[in-house]
């Protein structure tokens, strides 16, 4: 059995950046890794056009499974970018392979190679040290990590209002194009910012791991709303093309297939159990050193599982989110915008009484409910 100088579990945000930081040394990623189907060479641009075309749409939009309405006949609720039939790949087999057994609490695993950032709203913050006050680490030991990513995944927006909850990003791309939902709003806002600010609304650009220009030979957003249906879409990053770069140069082993149950500490290092995803008999991986980066969830339970505790009950740590429609009645009647932005658009900081604290809040297109109807 091989000595690994580290084995990362996970290929998510987390194992992801690890791996890039790490790159170049004895690496093992183990990884499920679940992938996408094949994506139809016809299913692209924007859904307005397409339907214009009068393609049977009906196995990319419904499926023929009908996995976008799985809603209708399970008693769980699904994302919406979950949904669809070549996004449903991201949340594949995990309640047979990653139970959750709960009344009260509707967790959603990955096992899916980049993990649920295969189908993530691409909104990346920066912690502060208000953020990590209850940490040995601060904002000063983070910074140089986040200006590498920032130039690595490519982060549209600008400093503006929202910096002092955001930090300061260094090399960003310039910000998406607003829909003119949103471009209305930041102007009433900037009209009235003295007014907003005493009250304690704070308002800016959403920072997007999205491109706008091309970056790393990735090509910039295409306005086209696609995002819900369509996985592995260049302009949004997912930890998965950081895999793949690192894997194609040779600076890190990738071992997908493998679901780690546990790991034991021996001598000179560390023992990990994992399973086949498609069953069969537990393999021992052996390394120096191990990174856990399964996500919150199942990073618990191979800690629980290695220390063989059926007991000790862990807080589970969650914001709370409500989502409500905004909308503007001068507005009706006016020519549709096939082809905009469906990611985030503007994010607002409100700063609440004492007992409530920081609320944040984001504006998503209202394009983007139109694409999905």
């Amino acid at each position: 059995m091989d000595l690994h100088d580290i084995i990362i579990v996970g290929s998510g945000p987390a194992g992801t950046a690890a791996a890039l930081q790490l790159a170049g040394g004895d690496v093992l990623l183990l990884d499920a890794g679940f992938t996408s189907p094949k994506i139809p060479k016809n299913f692209c641009g924007d859904l307005y056009h397409l339907r214009k075309k009068e393609l049977n749409l009906f196995p990319s939009l419904v499926g023929d499974n009908f996995e976008s309405l799985a809603n209708l006949f399970t008693d769980k609720k699904i994302n919406l970018k979950l949904k669809s039939p070549y996004m449903s790949y991201i949340i594949r087999n995990w309640k047979m392979l990653s139970h959750i057994d709960s009344t009260s609490f509707e967790g959603v695993v990955s096992l899916a190679k980049g993990g649920l950032a295969n189908a993530w709203g691409a909104g990346v913050f920066r912690y502060t040290d208000e953020d990590l006050k209850e940490f040995p680490i601060s904002y000063v030991d983070l910074e140089p990590y986040y200006d590498r990513l920032t130039e690595h995944v490519g982060i549209s927006g600008v400093n503006d209002d929202l910096s002092p909850w955001f930090q300061q990003d260094k090399g960003l791309l310039p910000p998406i194009r607003l829909c003119g939902m949103a471009a209305d709003l930041m102007e009433r806002y900037i009209a009235a910012r003295e007014f907003f600010n005493t009250e304690g609304i704070f308002m800016g650009l959403a920072r997007l791991a999205v491109l706008t220009v091309k970056h790393r030979g990735r090509a910039p957003y295409a306005y086209d709303h696609m995002e819900f249906f369509r996985p592995n879409i260049e302009a949004i990053y997912t930890p998965a093309f950081t895999l793949d770069e690192l894997v194609c140069e040779g600076r890190v082993t990738y071992n997908p297939g493998w679901l780690v149950e546990r790991f034991e500490e021996i001598d000179g290092g560390v023992q990990v159990c994992a399973r086949p995803v498609n069953g069969g008999e537990a393999s021992f991986f052996k390394c120096r050193k191990l990174l856990l980066g399964a996500g919150a969830l199942n990073t618990a339970r191979i800690v629980l599982a290695s220390a063989r505790d059926n007991v000790t009950l862990l807080p589970i740590m969650d914001n709370p989110m409500s989502c409500f429609p905004v909308f503007r009645l001068d507005r009706l009647g006016r020519v549709i915008e096939p082809e905009d932005a469906s990611v985030g658009q503007l994010n607002i900081i409100y700063e609440g009484e004492e007992d409530v604290g920081t609320v944040q809040g984001s504006f998503m297109a209202p394009m983007a409910l139109y694409a999905r109807m």
